[in-house]
């Protein structure tokens, strides 16, 4: 009988896994699943809070966890009527955008205990708008007291105890409200005029005053402005109806970063809604639906911020399918991309090369010893206030989480987790702010 020598598998082992974190680094993979939700109607808006995603419906809402690949959904309220969009607060907190009936109106209503039950948020009925599928409501980053409703034309500062009207904007055909990131007082309107020209309106204030930016260059055909993102440096881009462009003076001067009548692939592709990775502002993702319905379920995907973009797309489960919406959630290997619409769908792109190493962090991170046994400690270049350590093993399932974390300085004890590669990410105030690899060895 041939002995194994204990030490000399352990060292094989630890080869075997440093191999393992090398070709991570160099290759990507990506795959597609359905997931379901193609009972509840279409699905008209996604949203993601820590690690549920939500779905708003024509059967209310639903949710399930992120990582999750089988086709159940849990029931959270306002079922058997068309929930337009769904802002999640925390996990009891919910404010629904609600359509009356058919009649292309809505309602405001919340909830404060998860969706169990709604009540009125406020007893207005908003304007007529065909178009109910987009971003109806607006707040910004963190703030949930201060709403602006786009069919309203309401804002409230306290979290609807108090209401005044948004003035004075062109009620054209509005598509989504949004309020930038770079400056909280300026709102951003877009959508399609009267003669079928894309459009859009900005205040500077809040909503009390409004101007028309010049949008030279944008596409002057039949077109519209579905959604926008807007980085840190305020550029500013647009899906429109068949262009994604880019404006860097606020809308008056637009650079067509995609034209999808002229893309050699002659995807007819009628876009909604444009995404970034939350890991990696260079990533970029937008979807829509193919004219006329199709049997494939489309994505446009950017890894340099917008200068090229490749065609992803996979087979839809319905010979009619339309995708209305986009979310994604970074998780240590890469984004998980969803996309709503009839049904639901995922697309997994791993980068781990720069998902866990990401070239936009806010903050680095030095982890030390690694690999280790029993205790590694992580130094950080900025302090945490009330900062978030999660553990995740190489399937991308959380093992272990840490709350309330202050400090530059986290002391990390591997507990009962078994030997072999993990990812730690770090987050602060709902975003990610570090990750990187560390390696338990026995």
């Amino acid at each position: 009988m041939i002995k194994t020598d204990s030490k000399a598998m352990k060292n094989i082992k630890f080869l075997l896994i440093l191999i393992l974190i090398l070709c991570q680094s160099h290759f990507s993979f990506a795959q597609w699943s359905y997931i379901g939700l193609a009972h509840a109607g279409q699905t008209t808006n996604l949203t993601i809070y820590n690690d549920t995603i939500y779905a708003s419906t024509y059967d209310g809402v639903y949710k399930k966890h992120v990582l999750s690949i089988d086709t159940n959904w849990v029931p959270c309220g306002m079922q058997g009527n068309h929930v337009v969009q769904t802002l999640v607060r925390d996990l009891q907190n919910f404010v629904c955008v609600v359509e009356i009936g058919l009649t292309k109106t809505t309602q405001i209503y919340k909830s404060s205990n998860g969706g169990s039950t709604f009540n009125l948020m406020n007893t207005d009925t908003s304007n007529y708008n065909n178009y109910q599928y987009l971003n109806a409501v607006a707040h910004p980053e963190g703030n949930y007291d201060t709403l602006y409703f786009l069919n309203h034309q309401l804002k409230t500062f306290d979290g609807g105890i108090t209401w005044d009207t948004i003035a004075n904007y062109d009620n054209f055909s509005n598509r989504f409200i949004k309020v930038n990131p770079v400056n909280h007082n300026q709102l951003i309107i877009g959508g399609e005029t009267w003669i079928l020209s894309g459009f859009l309106q900005a205040s500077p204030d809040q909503g009390n005053n409004w101007s028309i930016p010049s949008m030279i260059g944008y596409f002057s055909g039949d077109n519209c402005v579905h959604d926008m993102v807007i980085d840190n440096n305020n550029l500013w881009t647009t899906a429109g109806e068949g262009v994604i462009c880019r404006t860097i003076d606020g809308g008056n001067n637009w650079t067509q970063l995609l034209n999808v009548w002229n893309w050699p692939q002659q995807w007819g592709i009628y876009m909604w809604d444009i995404e970034v990775s939350p890991a990696d502002n260079n990533k970029m993702y937008v979807t829509g639906s193919i004219s006329g319905g199709g049997s494939r379920v489309p994505l446009f995907y950017s890894q340099n911020n917008g200068a090229t973009w490749d065609t992803l797309s996979t087979a839809a489960n319905f010979s009619q399918s339309f995708i209305r919406c986009l979310a994604v959630k970074n998780i240590p290997s890469g984004d998980k991309v969803f996309l709503g619409g009839t049904g639901v769908y995922v697309y997994q792109n791993n980068f781990s090369s720069t998902g866990i190493n990401g070239l936009n962090k806010i903050t680095s991170i030095a982890v030390f010893p690694n690999p280790f046994s029993i205790t590694t400690t992580l130094q950080l270049s900025q302090v945490l206030n009330r900062g978030t350590l999660t553990i995740y093993n190489m399937h991308g399932q959380a093992v272990k989480r840490i709350d309330n974390l202050i400090g530059q300085t986290v002391i990390f004890n591997r507990g009962n987790l078994a030997s072999g590669l993990y990812f730690v990410q770090l987050s602060q105030d709902n975003k990610i702010i570090a990750s990187d690899k560390i390696l338990i060895k026995d």
